[in-house]
């Protein structure tokens, strides 16, 4: 059996995905390992290109749209390795960081899965890793207090956003999907990734459920990875916003139905609050399109919460 299966989803972005693979096949070495690719019924010529360019890529191609849950579950069970790495098409390396996780997974056989550091296409550092949600992180982070400086060094934030947090290896409750080493054969023993939800969160769920079976996760401070993170189109960051809320009420009424009301009910409130706060500001700023494109993403999330 090899080491290593890299399983990548790609979707609309062809440049991306071919500067991921190329940092792949440039950098990762002493260890074996294969690369599949699931082209997620693209338009702009991605399977093409993987086909053109990296040969010895394993490519499976949708005729149409599958979940980030779906399409990794099915690689899950298509992967020769003893390790499967999710890891997002807008990503790329700098250095041989795949060694170092799985180096970190053959020396301790309690630990479920790792992550290393993330930084954006500038150099500057991005959050990875987080806290499992409780009423009271989703209260700070629906009300955008987790951002406040105070916050974010003396409370358990669901997203940690401090720095300096990631300069240690070191426990944690979850890590970003972008690029997250699971130990195959226990992510299918547990049912693989959950497939009723959409898109959001199915990393914390996953990471919970491997807690819960008595395997640990880890963020490792010694490798890194570049990643460019949520594309720009403003019905992509719409989407995104709508999603994280409410894959978020679909993990307390999965894990915490005790709680659910009232994360309902903080989730209503905060964006509740940001519809009026945008519908003023587009009536006094000088940049009023920003300012209704933010109030559309927060109706549309408010309008999905009612309905949950």
């Amino acid at each position: 059996m090899i080491a290593l299966t890299i399983a990548i989803v790609g979707h609309q972005r062809r440049q991306m995905l071919m500067e991921c693979l190329t940092s792949v096949f440039k950098y990762t070495r002493d260890l074996t390992y294969e690369v599949c690719v699931v082209d997620n019924a693209s338009t702009d010529g991605t399977a093409d290109m993987v086909r053109d360019y990296f040969p010895q890529v394993r490519l499976f191609v949708n005729s149409v749209p599958r979940t980030f849950s779906e399409n990794h579950n099915f690689l899950l069970h298509q992967a020769q390795g003893r390790y499967v790495l999710l890891l997002n098409d807008d990503t790329y390396l700098t250095e041989n960081t795949f060694k170092a996780m799985v180096d970190f997974l053959d020396k301790n056989p309690k630990v479920g899965a790792v992550g290393c550091r993330q930084y954006d296409g500038q150099g500057r550092f991005r959050p990875s890793a987080g806290n499992f949600p409780s009423v009271w992180n989703t209260l700070l982070w629906a009300l955008g207090l987790d951002h406040l400086a105070w916050v974010r060094t003396h409370w358990r934030t669901r997203i940690i956003t401090w720095a300096p947090f990631y300069d240690e290896t070191r426990k944690v409750d979850w890590l970003s999907g972008a690029c997250l080493l699971v130990r195959r054969a226990v992510v299918i023993e547990l049912g693989g990734l959950d497939e009723t939800w959409g898109m959001n969160n199915e990393d914390i769920d996953l990471c919970y459920r491997l807690w819960q079976a008595g395997y640990a996760v880890y963020h490792i401070a010694h490798a890194a990875i570049v990643h460019y993170g949520q594309g720009g189109e403003t019905i992509s960051r719409q989407r995104a916003k709508v999603t994280a809320n409410s894959s978020l009420l679909a993990y307390f009424r999965k894990h915490h139905p005790a709680s659910a009301l009232w994360v309902r009910e903080i989730l209503l409130l905060g964006a509740g609050l940001r519809v009026a706060i945008c519908w003023l500001l587009s009536r006094v700023t000088a940049k009023p399109q920003l300012a209704q494109e933010h109030l559309d993403t927060y109706r549309a999330t408010w309008q999905v919460l009612r309905k949950m």
